[in-house]
């Protein structure tokens, strides 16, 4: 027996945060930052706690999910909360995405996370708070890719 074609179930992760699609095809785009971010981290400790954030993220999300993914990071306005930011990334991400209930918000590693799925597709973020406060926190994400 000739086999006459293979599916290729690609697995991908957001996180940041993507848009809509039931594991089906093209990964949906990263969905839009919060109002008042800025891209990129900028510079200084609170940069060095978001590495390590990410990298940390990264390494927990492999374990549910393949690569590879695409990494977005922005400097949030001070004061921005944690609330705000989860309501926005959900409303972004649509109905059909649920949380990952495997990752907690607080895994005691020093940030803040939350993740969503829709079947094959994954999407994280994780807020830092900036060092010193008035600095803003640092806002990572992570997201599906197309292999």
């Amino acid at each position: 027996m000739i086999a006459t074609g293979i599916r290729v179930s690609t697995v991908l992760l957001a996180t940041l945060l993507a848009t809509g699609a039931c594991g089906q095809g093209e990964p949906p785009p990263p969905p839009p930052a919060p109002a008042g971010a800025v891209n990129g981290l900028g510079e200084g400790e609170t940069v060095t706690a978001a590495s390590l954030a990410m990298t940390d993220l990264r390494r927990r999300l492999d374990k549910h999910f393949d690569g590879p993914w695409e990494h977005l990071g922005y400097r949030l306005p001070a004061g921005t909360g944690w609330d705000a930011l989860t309501a926005h990334y959900a409303g972004e991400l649509g109905a059909t995405w649920t949380e990952d209930t495997r990752y907690p918000e607080d895994g005691g590693t020093g940030y803040r996370s939350k993740v969503w799925r829709d079947g094959d597709f994954s999407a994280g973020i994780a807020l830092v708070e900036g060092r010193p406060p008035a600095d803003g926190a640092a806002l990572i994400v992570l997201v599906s890719e197309d292999d």
